[in-house]
């Protein structure tokens, strides 16, 4: 403990350790990690939570449900390998009955059950190219390791990792 203290009284060392030339910011490691290996993973348990919570809920009923799992589907493709080398060989798909994408973007508070296709809908959700290019730019700056991914993603918009839904 004294001589790490000494060291990063040290002017210099501690200018690198704030760069992060040296050391790792954990939690900062840690996101890069899960969005880059483990994004399915941590969303599917995520939405296993969630749907324990509504189902324990005394206003839970199928319909409900129903409008649950189309989110979760909708989320589940929106954060589908955002950061995998593959990422723009596999595009997740799935068929809705609910508008989810403009259920979202709408300023109004009306209920998902306002948003229902008039037929279901199959959405495939990708990467545009300009996506790409400015997520990959910003990885190819840092090392490939889960401390290169954290520091990258702090340069990263959060609307680049996220996959768009497209209506075929």
């Amino acid at each position: 403990p004294a001589e790490i203290l000494s060291f990063i009284q040290n002017d210099t060392e501690y200018k690198k350790l704030l760069n992060e030339e040296i050391g790792i910011n954990v939690v900062q490691s840690y996101h890069g990690y899960v969005l880059n290996y483990m994004m399915s993973e941590w969303t599917n348990y995520l939405l296993e939570t969630s749907r324990h919570l509504l189902e324990s809920s005394s206003d839970c009923n199928n319909e409900i449900l129903k409008q649950f799992d189309e989110i979760s589907k909708f989320t589940l493709g929106c954060s589908f390998n955002p950061l995998g080398k593959d990422r723009m060989l596999k595009n997740p798909e799935y068929v809705f009955t609910y508008d989810i994408e403009s259920w979202i973007k709408s300023v109004s508070d009306k209920p998902l059950t306002s948003f229902k296709f008039s037929h279901t809908q199959k959405v495939v959700f990708k990467f545009s190219d300009l996506q790409f290019k400015a997520v990959q730019d910003t990885l190819n700056r840092y090392p490939d390791n889960m401390s290169g991914r954290g520091l990258a993603l702090k340069s990263i918009s959060m609307h680049n990792l996220w996959r768009k839904p497209l209506r075929n």
